[in-house]
């Protein structure tokens, strides 16, 4: 680290501006007295640093060298000849940019376009043997750039809609979005330009017409990518004929098989009231072997964004293969001198966000070194598996979203937000995309849904994540069907934005009569099961006509339940499997000795632990808490309108609707728990 007497050393240290006065005396004087003064403390700290390594202390160099003193020996008189200085921070700024290669050298990946571009370019040739000259050569032919003069972006933020679906649906979604009445996207953004996607298979082929006239009706700039799924080769090539009539064909030295079929695509630009283009987009790397692919990928150089149309399997090819769009973007980035941000918007028909899916965003995440890059994932399928991470494969990375409108995608890096609703629904909103933003914010998204042939807007997040479960935990066929058609009832209130306490609802299966807190929306996903197995019970006592799902804010339980000559009670289900029943019921004897009149409430439980045979009054089972003296009669401390809490097995009622040959109806059972009520009241 020191030179040799007689040449000459420069070593240059930053520190922070809270350096003790000390430390700044130390760096501002000359001469050896000042390290001399030190020399003690040098020889500790030399000695640790030998002993430490063992690589300097089993050198030959160092083997007889066993104090510090001896070790300070072999530097010293260099040492004190060292002459320091003390610079403003500034003076670091500008000499990083006077001098690139230190940018280079000490600050990579920090953003600057060429000293990040080469150790990208170091890493390629490292890991994967591609020399610049192959790569840039092949991949520059293999990019069709359309320069167009509009401003996407309106104070670093951008309008977008994704639109998830297939078929009809997303048809009347865009007919909604781009026409009158309606006209969607007009309420939502004015005049400004907008970017609308959909799935790679969201529309028909015959459809483009159809579409088209949506594009040409709407009266401000636009860019509207969507796929038309599997073509053959020969409508593929009368669609290349017509180039001219509205069409644009990208790669004119390409005729594609009239035998073969192709993943295939629309791009529509929108530049004025009157004038737009359709660019035809082929996908480039299916990953099945029936599809026939094409070469070129489509560029849309606008004045503040670069935005990359991909279709399908694209997205995932790796950056080893010749056609890797990430290894295009990468170029792309490099001979861009503007430094603008690159927009991949990837259309998709998939029924499972796989590993391929993830490790392409986290891939193309690293090129946000040149210039910031972000992701827009756009599916026409619907995710089956709802055991995986994402529940959604439409959405936006690297994004944070501040509402309960998207979910995160979970297990990912960059962080990124997908939509809640699974099925067809459209989702605007605007993405702050700042100077200094590496992360897009979500800013008012607004999330719309096709019910009835209508659109409008959707459900709120914990209706639609209450509404998601009913499909997940269905009744089954064991079920008495009393089970189903309760569901069913339950499900249409809820669709029909006539169920107004979800959050609530959902919350007390789970907690009970815990006070409900702000609760994350996603644990209504999480404990899906508890909450269903809850409902299902539930249901099945709806099936009594003397109950009713409960709509008021105030009081405890799911359900009313009304029969003379008993006054009105509360009915509750809680199933949850990180509560035992002892705790269960040490809640229940708080809520008891609240103040405030309340119905009886009836609970059905489950947790940790089994309830008594026949259940019990709360009240009767004694303090819980020994560390709280007992209540004294007509005290101050004694509720003046006692609640009263009973507690039953939750088994109990399923053990009915599940068992075909002990089913009754639930109007018998409420009967004999209203009996074993009596007797805990006597």
């Amino acid at each position: 680290m020191i030179s040799p007497p007689g040449d000459d050393f420069t070593y240059v240290l930053s520190v922070s501006d809270k350096t003790t006065a000390d430390l700044l005396s130390f760096l501002v004087g000359t001469g050896a007295d000042r390290f001399n003064k030190l020399r003690a403390d040098f020889e500790v700290h030399a000695l640790k640093v030998k002993n430490k390594y063992q690589k300097i202390k089993n050198h030959p160099l160092f083997l007889n060298l066993d104090t510090g003193a001896k070790i300070c020996d072999l530097f010293w008189d260099r040492l004190v000849m060292v002459t320091t200085r003390v610079h403003r921070k500034d003076d670091l700024s500008r000499m990083v940019a006077k001098f690139p290669v230190l940018k280079g050298t000490y600050f990579k990946c920090d953003g600057v376009g060429g000293a990040s571009s080469k150790e990208i370019k170091k890493l390629l040739q490292q890991f994967y043997g591609l020399s610049a000259a192959q790569m840039d050569e092949k991949l520059s032919s293999s990019i069709r750039t359309e320069y167009v003069d509009i401003d996407l972006m309106h104070d670093s933020r951008i309008n977008i809609g994704l639109i998830q679906g297939a078929g009809t649906d997303v048809e009347l979604l865009l007919h909604s979005l781009l026409s009158k009445p309606n006209e969607l996207l007009r309420s939502n953004f004015g005049s400004r330009p907008a970017i609308l996607a959909c799935g790679a298979a969201a529309i028909s082929p015959g459809r483009w017409g159809y579409i088209n006239d949506l594009v040409s009706g709407y009266k401000s700039e636009l860019v509207l990518i969507v796929g038309c799924g599997v073509i053959s080769g020969a409508l593929l090539n009368d669609w290349r004929d017509s180039d001219g009539d509205g069409k644009v064909w990208i790669d004119p030295g390409w005729e594609p098989a009239i035998r073969k079929d192709y993943r295939v695509g629309w791009c529509w630009v929108k530049h004025t009231a009157d004038e737009h283009r359709c660019f035809i987009l082929v996908e480039n790397k299916p990953q099945v072997e029936v599809v026939d692919h094409s070469n070129m990928s489509l560029r849309l150089a606008f004045n503040d964004v670069v935005i990359w149309p991909t279709l399908g399997d694209d997205f995932i090819n790796v950056v080893q293969d010749p056609k890797s769009q990430l290894r295009r973007v990468f170029l792309s980035q490099k001979e861009d001198r503007l430094l603008r941000p690159n927009l991949l918007i990837a259309i998709q028909h998939r029924n499972a966000a796989d590993e391929k899916i993830t490790q392409a965003v986290s891939d193309y995440y690293t090129l946000r070194s040149n210039s910031k890059v972000a992701m827009l994932l756009v599916n026409s399928d619907v995710v089956s598996d709802q055991d995986q991470a994402w529940k959604s494969l439409t959405g936006i990375f690297p994004a944070v979203d501040g509402t309960d409108v998207t979910c995160n995608a979970s297990l990912m890096s960059p962080p990124g937000q997908v939509t809640r609703r699974t099925g067809a629904g459209a989702l605007l909103m605007t993405l702050n995309w700042g100077e200094l933003d590496a992360v897009l914010r979500v800013v008012s998204p607004q999330p719309y849904r096709c019910i009835s042939s209508k659109i409008e807007e959707d459900l709120s997040a914990e209706d639609l994540e209450f509404s998601k479960l009913f499909e997940r935990y269905p009744a089954t066929s064991s079920m008495d069907c009393s089970v189903a058609t309760e569901m069913s009832a339950l499900l249409d209130l809820i669709d029909g934005k006539r169920f107004f306490r979800s959050d609530e609802f959902t919350w007390s299966t789970m907690h009970g009569v815990k006070p409900k807190i702000t609760p994350s929306i996603n644990a209504i996903d999480v404990n899906g099961d508890c909450v269903m197995d809850a409902v299902h019970a539930l249901c099945y006592l709806k099936s009594d006509s003397n109950t009713c799902w409960r709509s008021s804010s105030y009081g405890s339980g799911q359900m009313d339940y009304s029969v003379s000559p008993h006054k009105k009670i509360n009915i509750m289900a809680w199933w949850n499997n990180q509560y035992s029943v002892r705790e269960m019921e040490a809640e229940l004897l708080d809520w008891s000795k609240q103040a405030g009149e309340h119905p009886d409430l009836l609970v059905f439980a489950k947790g940790k632990g089994r309830v008594a045979g026949q259940g019990f009054k709360v009240l009767e089972r004694g303090r819980l808490d020994i560390s709280v003296a007992h209540d004294q009669v007509k005290s101050i401390t004694e509720p003046s309108l006692p609640r009263s809490a009973y507690v039953f097995a939750l088994d109990e009622v399923e053990s009915i609707y599940y068992d075909s040959k002990a089913v009754k109806p639930a109007s018998e059972l409420m009967k004999e728990i209203l009996i074993r009520k009596v007797e805990f009241d006597a």
